[in-house]
């Protein structure tokens, strides 16, 4: 998934429009340009192998 499309998400379920930001860059994910889906599934945390 490309960061882009995940902070569309994010802004989506958290309804930003609703919430005056006081920042002017707003919401950021920050990191690579692809986030690779977890494949540890059974305790929700990050897989790092």
């Amino acid at each position: 998934m490309k960061n882009t499309d995940l902070e569309l998400i994010i802004n989506e379920k958290l309804s930003i429009e609703n919430f005056h930001d006081y920042a002017p860059n707003g919401l950021q994910v920050e990191g690579r340009p692809h986030i690779p889906k977890n494949s540890d599934r059974s305790n929700g945390l990050p897989s790092f192998t």
